[in-house]
């Protein structure tokens, strides 16, 4: 996810850049590139959403698992229990 959000930072600084160019210097050069800076800004922030996306997926998953995991330990534990009484 890091690099995702590192690619989206180097993409906006392109944007950035690029549209102070064409303020600068407005000719449809200058435009072309504003607009190629732009599509690939928005596809590095749609990255940056989906692997968001993924990671709280993942991370719910691995929640869930670990609930699971204290109840079989707390079901073993106590069969343990009642096995020594």
């Amino acid at each position: 996810m890091n690099a995702a959000k590192d690619a989206e930072r180097k993409a906006k600084a392109a944007f950035d850049k690029a549209e102070e160019d064409y303020f600068n210097e407005p000719n449809e050069w200058n435009d072309a590139a504003q607009q190629q800076a732009k599509d690939a800004w928005d596809t590095a922030s749609a990255t940056v959403t989906k692997a968001q996306q993924a990671f709280d997926e993942a991370n719910t998953a691995l929640n869930g698992a670990q609930t699971e995991v204290n109840a079989a330990g707390e079901t073993l534990e106590n069969a343990n229990e009642a096995k020594l009484h």
